[in-house]
Formats: structure tokens, sequence, C-alpha cells
């Protein structure tokens, strides 16, 4: 059998376009120059000692010692990105020998420390692949162009993929001589057809020209495997990502797809928000381990976590991280300070100093893999980005974290088509991928050509060193303008259905777009006669025009200027909210005094306060209560002397710490000091009264049916013998005022309970340690009946559904619903 081999890419796609236009590939191989070099080395029965590397862990192996090169020492990743993808595109314009051309090309340039520092670039490059004995794809042509024997087969060159030098040297080898240059109508016996008079679309905006050749398809009832769709930018990838999704069309992408669509990335961006921006804290850690696109129960249960909220509150709280050193120190001081739970001390090492929260295992692990297509997207995002990672920290020895915002900007998935789908590729990739329908998108002068850009590394002056055919700003531009055109010619040739759009007006930056040149010359060549004309055969879409289901309905009835109405919603039964009510804190009713629309969103809604952690704060105001709390209640039963108290409440303080490092020690000395300073306060107020009980429950049965209950603070014994209700408050604010029932309802509430169960009570008092204040109430029948009163309008406001808002600068400042309300005064 007579063995052919075609150097082209896409080789799939390629062979399945042969076969479907009526091309015999039985002994046809079809491949790239690198997978050719390895082919003959193989055939020649070669065995390389070096291990091939990818492309991406070239741009590895530079930033590993890109910071010692003093051009280069404040390079980013990025630029180790581009020097590498330079170096890359220089090497395969060198057919002989490679640093003697190198040096002598850029010796020609006028940025001379420039030119140095590349050249340096390379030797460390180069020597850095023979020290750990690895080949990139420059290499391995170069050593099948030097140790292999010719191949026994006809070698060919498809000529709208034209080599570089190195390529077109690799193939003079394979085929003895000089392969034979064909083109794609020639393999498929075609003979030249001219071109027609192209078929041309304006449309308004990018997503209406999506919509536009959707909608062609659907109307005209053309299989979707039939379509090739041909895009000149990128940005269009995600729109019929979208537009696939949401009207369930499938589609596969030859050029991949922004990374940033896959649940793996999403883990990523969380990620580093996590590291960066979020300082490891509570709620950056919440927003990775919650994220729909992480598998949280998986991940509870391979480290037996039953209570996920609180493992995240002392993680975070503790800032735990990637440091396993810090990790450890942090969960030592933790441990010791004090009795700490023995199955979250295992749980906190295992996560945080055994996988050291490493971020290849986190994705490889805990990704959530979608279903069908977007499955097969989220593991290709999945292998990619877990290896990326992994090379990087490999070559470099650098956290794989630095890698992250680079690896955000990938694409990943491409695919080869598939039966039953519409297929979305590059102008150059739809050469290999010819259906009966071709779509070419994306045609307005802004996006076609394109502007010619230079590679800053190496200027066009600087590359024209290396030859005339060298891929300058210019001969870019040219090679786009030779690839739409090959394009069409061949589809011409073939016979394949051709439709051309461009988006006429940018919907983003609101103005208008020109066709692109390349149309007008296209149009002449078909034997089109002048720009007037030329104009007049373009077709214009306006906005609702496609006739997709149920994406124009409002649109056009806006234009016609009728109205959509939406179906009524069906009346049902309102549940009963009463039992909502049965059982009361006294902090609750408090805040039903407060506002009754506030006490209605949190205890009859169950609308929950977003609790937002600031990683700089050294204490919160609610812990800081807590605290408070603690060490008061060391003052109950017998009283401590005051220097033990203070011992107490300084530990108390420094276990705190342990489990909230601060971002900076010295941040905490002097919240530190305010709260031995305001402990002192409250242990001098309550001297001379013997404390009864602390955070005891009570709980009383009310006439109109509520329950109240909760846990006093403290219950004193004056030296009188009389009983008071202390509350200690650690505000920096009064918010109570002397005899007043409605603003001391808490401690009122507490006394009435006690006086239920047989005990009297004089009064309460708030008593505000940081102020060294306080305020007090009486307690006496007259505010009992108040009280009784108070819980049956509250009772009767949730029989009758009706809790209106109380407005105030006070109360509306800090209040969680201030959003929803619309009544707020928080000016």
């Amino acid at each position: 059998m007579h063995e052919q081999i075609l150097i082209a890419p896409n080789g799939t796609e390629l062979l399945r376009t042969l076969a479907r236009h009526g091309c015999n590939t039985l002994g046809l191989r079809i491949m790239q120059p690198a997978e050719l070099a390895a082919f003959m080395l193989m055939r020649s029965g070669i065995s390389l000692t070096e291990t091939q590397i990818a492309a991406d862990t070239e741009a590895a192996l530079i930033w590993r010692f890109l910071p010692e090169i003093r051009y280069f020492k404040n390079a980013s990743y990025h630029d180790a990105q581009n020097l590498a993808n330079t170096l890359r595109t220089l090497r395969l314009q060198i057919s002989g020998s490679e640093r003697e051309t190198i040096v002598s090309g850029l010796k020609l340039s006028k940025f001379s420390e420039k030119s140095a520092a590349l050249i340096e670039v390379y030797d460390r490059y180069t020597d850095a692949l023979k020290q750990r004995q690895l080949i990139d794809q420059a290499g391995l042509m170069r050593q099948a162009i030097s140790r292999a024997k010719p191949l026994r087969a006809e070698c060919l060159v498809l000529r709208e993929y034209p080599l570089t030098p190195l390529e077109q040297a690799l193939a003079e080898k394979a085929a003895d001589g000089t392969p034979k240059v064909v083109s794609l109508r020639e393999l498929l016996n075609k003979s030249a057809q001219p071109l027609p008079l192209p078929h041309i679309t304006e449309t308004y905006g990018a997503v209406n020209e999506v919509e536009n050749v959707i909608a062609s398809i659907y109307r005209s009832q053309i299989p979707l495997d039939q379509c090739t769709v041909a895009v000149t930018d990128s940005s269009y990838a995600m729109l019929f990502f979208e537009a696939a999704k949401r009207f369930g069309i499938p589609v596969t992408f030859g050029f991949g797809l922004p990374v940033t669509l896959t649940n793996p990335a999403q883990i990523l961006r969380d990620y580093l928000r996590w590291m960066t921006v979020g300082h490891c804290g509570i709620d950056a850690l919440r927003d990775l381990l919650n994220s729909p696109a992480f598998d949280k129960k998986q991940f509870c249960t391979d480290f037996g976590i039953s209570h996920t909220d609180r493992f995240i509150r002392t993680a975070g709280a503790m800032r735990l991280g990637t440091d396993i050193r810090m990790n450890q120190q942090r969960i030592d001081a933790y441990r010791a300070s004090g009795e700490r739970d023995k199955t979250e001390m295992e749980q906190l090492n295992a996560v945080f100093v055994k996988l050291g929260m490493n971020c290849a295992k986190l994705i490889w692990k805990y990704t959530r893999i979608r279903k069908n297509d977007l499955g097969r997207l989220d593991k290709a995002a999945q292998l990619k980005l877990c290896k990326s990672l992994e090379h990087f920290s490999e070559m470099t020895g650098e956290p794989a974290e630095k890698l992250i915002p680079d690896l955000l900007n990938v694409s990943i998935g491409a695919q080869n088509s598939e039966a039953g789908a519409l297929h979305i590729t590059t102008v150059s990739g739809a050469l290999t991928a010819l259906r009966q329908n071709l779509f070419v998108m994306g045609l307005s002068a802004e996006r076609f050509p394109g502007e010619p850009t230079e590679n800053y590394l190496l200027l066009d002056d600087e590359m024209t060193a290396f030859g005339k055919n060298a891929p300058t700003s210019g001969n870019m531009i040219r090679q786009a303008q030779s690839e739409l055109h090959d394009l069409l010619e061949n589809a011409a040739a073939i016979g394949v259905r051709t439709e051309l759009s461009y988006c006429g007006y940018d919907a983003a930056e609101l103005k208008a777009n020109n066709a692109s040149s390349v149309l007008y010359a296209l149009y002449l060549e078909a034997g089109g006669t002048d720009v007037d004309d030329f104009g007049k055969s373009i077709r214009k879409t306006g906005y609702f025009s496609q006739d997709l289901p149920g994406l124009t309905a409002v649109g056009r009835a806006y234009l016609n200027g009728e109205t959509v109405l939406g179906k009524p919603a069906e009346s049902s039964d309102v549940t009963d909210i009463s039992s909502a009510v049965s059982v009361l804190s006294p902090s609750k009713i408090e805040k039903y005094v407060q506002c009754p629309k506030s006490f209605c969103y949190e205890c009859i809604m169950g609308l929950q306060e977003l609790e937002s952690d600031d990683v700089f704060e050294v204490i919160s105001p609610q812990m800081l209560g807590i605290l408070v709390h603690e060490a008061m209640e060391f003052c109950c039963g017998t009283m401590p002397g005051k220097q033990a108290f203070l011992d107490h409440a300084e530990q108390i303080f420094d276990r705190f710490l342990t489990e909230r490092p601060p971002m900076n020690a010295k941040d905490a000395l002097q919240p530190r000091h305010d709260f031995l300073r305001a402990v002192e306060n409250g242990y001098d107020a309550v001297a001379g009264m013997k404390i009864e009980s602390a955070e005891d429950e009570l709980s009383a049965v009310y006439d109109c049916g509520i329950t109240v209950q909760g846990r006093p603070d403290a219950i004193a014994k004056l030296p009188d013998g009389s009983l008071r209700i202390l509350d200690y408050k650690s505000g920096r604010t009064l918010k109570h005022t002397d005899e007043d029932l409605r603003s001391c309802i808490q401690v009122m509430l507490y006394a009435d309970m006690l006086k239920k169960h047989g005990t009297d009570v004089t009064g309460g008092d708030y008593l505000y340690v940081y102020l060294d204040g306080k305020v007090s109430c009486a307690y006496n029948e007259d505010r009992s009946a108040k009280i009784s009163d108070l819980l049956t309008e509250i009772d009767n406001a949730a029989k009758i559904r009706s809790f209106p808002a109380n407005p105030s600068k006070e109360n509306c400042r800090y209040c969680a619903y201030i959003n929803i309300c619309g009544e707020g005064k928080a000016k």
C-alpha cells in the first residue's frame, strides 16, 4: 500500500473533511511538524533520552532564572510566557546553525541591551533543557533533521498552511528532497471555481450576529452537523457558548473556550481571592467551600467535618492558609491555650497541614463535574489547570499560586466536530473542517484583519533579520487575509454554501462599524461593480429580527406598541404565622420595640443577617461583648480579688488571640489594653454586690400565649438585700434611657419573669463597661402590666400580619434589611 504523509494541522478534522467530500484517505497520515519529527525518529529506531515538554512548561523553565537577568529582573510570569513564545517563533525561522544565527541577527538591532538579554535568556534556557534532560518541539525537529533517516513515503505539504524554515527543512529530510505542495481542492481532485458574489449580512452587535447565524440555520432547516461557523475573534466563543446553553443547541468548539466558563476555574478564582484580598479569612474561606463549583459534601466526608460553618469560622478566624509551617504553629498555639475539641483539631491538622490546602489537589479532588458538554469542558479545565500548577511548582520551585492570574486567561477544551452538533472554529481551522454550509463571522473593519501589532520583545525590524517571511506584524495581517481567501476559494471549488457577516454596530461602545475592506475586495473579485452596489447588496438586520423561540416576543411587542401581559399567579392560602411568635427571647422583643418591620424580617420571615468578617479587625463588637460577659462571669459566687480577676481576663483575651491572630501583632496592643480597662470598670461596678447567678435560663408563659425565654447576664444581690438584673454592655454609645420601659425592656422582662417565679426584683441596670456608666430602670406592677400589653400587641400583630416600620436614623443606620425595607432613614 502506498503511504502518504501530509504535513498539516488538525489531522482528525482534515481526514473527515477529505472523506466527506469523496477523497480516498486509505494510507494517508496527517501530521504536524513535531509529530512528524517524533515519527521519523521512531521509524529510524532512535530512542531519545530527553523528555519532551509542553509549551507552557517552557515558560515555567524560563521564569525560574528570569529575575537573575538584570534586564528582566522585574518581569512578570506573563513576560516569561511571551519570552517562551518569542524564542519558539524565532527558532522556527532558523534552519541552519541556531545560536550563531540568533546572535548575528540580534546584533543588528539598535536595542543592544535588550538583544543581549534575549541572547542570555536563550543560552540559559537551552542550558536548563540539557541539565534536566528535556527537549522542546524545536529541539525535537532538529534531532530528527540531524539523526533520522528519510521516510519511505510520499511527503505532501498543504499549500494553505505554509511551513516555517525549520519545518521546511524537516519536511525535506522526510521526503529526501523537496516535498510536493498541494492545495485542499487538489487533494479532492476539484478544479478552481470563480468566487461567487458574497452573501453578506450586517447585524447590530456581536450578540445579534450570533443569533442571526443560528436563526438562519434553523430557518433554512439545515442539520447542525452540516454547518461550520468560522469566527475571526475568540470573543464569539463565549457568545456561542451562552446561546448554546440558552437554546439547548449542541455545539463543538474547534479552538477552545475561555477556562473561566468552567467549574475548576471558579474554584481557582475563589482560591485566589481567599489567598489574596480575602487574607485567608472567614468570608473568603466560606465562599470557596460553599461555591456551587466545589464539592463540599465530598470534602467534608473525606475530613470528617460534620459542622462545616464552625470549621470555617475556626479556620478563617485563625487565618490558616497555604503556609504549612505557619499553620502548624497557629494550630499548636490554639491547642495549648485551652481545652479544645479533639475532633476539630484533627480536622484542622488534616486540611491545613497534611493537605496544606494545595490548589491543584483541591481542584482535582473537589471540582463538581457537570454533565454532558459542560462536563467535558470541566474535565478538560481540571486537567489543564492541575497539570500547569504542578509543572510550575516542579520547574520553578515556587508556590503554584503565582501562576493563577495567568491561568485564568487560558483557553481549553478544543474539540473535534461531532455528529449532530454545530462546529465553531477559526478561519484557519475552518479549512480543515469544511461542511456543506459555511458561516464566516466577525468581518467588520475593526475585527478583521486586525491592526498590525508588533512583538515588544522582537520588533518588526529585528524580526526581518531572520527572513522576509518572518512573522512581522505586516506578515501576520497578510496571513490572516490569505487564510480567509484560501477558505473561500476552496469552499467555492468544493461547492460549499457560504454566508459572511459582520456587526455594523458595536452595541457595547454605541458606535457604528464598517465592513472590512477585505469584503469589498472579495466583492470586486467576484465580479461586483462599485461601492454603491456593494452597499446595496448587504442584507441588514435590526433588533428583534430573528426567529428564535421566546427571544423576541417582548421586543417585537415593544416596537409594535403592544403590551405583553404575564399570567396572573393563582391565589393560595396564607399560612398562619402566630406560631412564629409563640416563643420569644427578650432580645427579639427588644427588636420589635425598636422596629416591628425589622422584627418581622428576622423572626417571622427568618431572613438572616449577613455577617461579614473584616480580616483587619482585631476583634468585632460582637466578640468583644462575648469576652466581656465571659470575664464578668468570673465574679459569680465568691467575688475574686481584683488582680486575680484581671489575670483571668488577660488570659481570656490572650486565648482569643490564638483563635484569631491579628494581621499585625502590634495591632492587638490597644484593643487588649481597652478590654482590660473595660472589664476593670465592670469589676468596680459590681464591687459590694453578690452575683447570685450568671447566664442561668429563665422562662415564663404569658396570658396571650407567648413564652419568653432567656438568660440574664447576672442577678445581683445588693448590700440592702434587694435583687437587681445586670446587663453588661460593651458598646461605646448609650442606647438606653433611665426609667424608660421600652428602652429597658430586656432587664424589665427578666425582672417580670422572676416575679412570676416568686422572686422579687427591684429593677435592672445596664452597665456600660467601656463608658464606665450605668442606666437604671425600676420594676413595679405598672410596668409588669405594660409588659403584658406589649406581648399581647406582638401576638395581635402576628394574627393580623401587621408589622409597620419605625424608621429613624438610629434604627436604620446599621439595619441589615435597609436595602429591602424601602423606608429607611439611614442617610
